[in-house]
């Protein structure tokens, strides 16, 4: 009986070490995942009217979203989101037009 015993607490306790270890493997694996994730959804850079145009001309803008208040997020190739204060309404919108092709597929999306 003692051998069974015995044979039973290695096999529970083998089966806690292999849990323990896959748990830790898959902690390791989606630790940077989850802060980059983190940071991006958290971090949402303010710039200036002329520093938003350079990035909007430099095709690196995927949407545009204009708020009735002039507030303007664009959001980037790499899913940063940036925002900033157009000068008067619609201004943003005459910058996607001016930038041309550049700027074709952007999604626009006003409030």
């Amino acid at each position: 009986m003692k051998s069974i015993t015995k044979i039973i607490l290695i096999v529970i306790g083998a089966g806690v070490l292999i849990s323990l270890l896959a748990y830790f493997t898959y902690l390791k694996a989606n630790n940077g995942l989850e802060k980059n994730t983190d940071t991006n959804s958290v971090l949402q850079d303010e710039v200036n009217w002329d520093t938003a145009i350079e990035i909007l001309n430099a095709g690196q803008v995927t949407e545009v979203v204009q708020s009735h208040n002039l507030e303007v997020a664009l959001t980037l190739e790499d899913d940063r989101q940036i925002k900033t204060i157009e000068p008067s309404l619609d201004d943003i919108f005459r910058e996607i037009e001016l930038c041309g092709s550049v700027c074709r597929e952007i999604l626009l999306i006003t409030e």
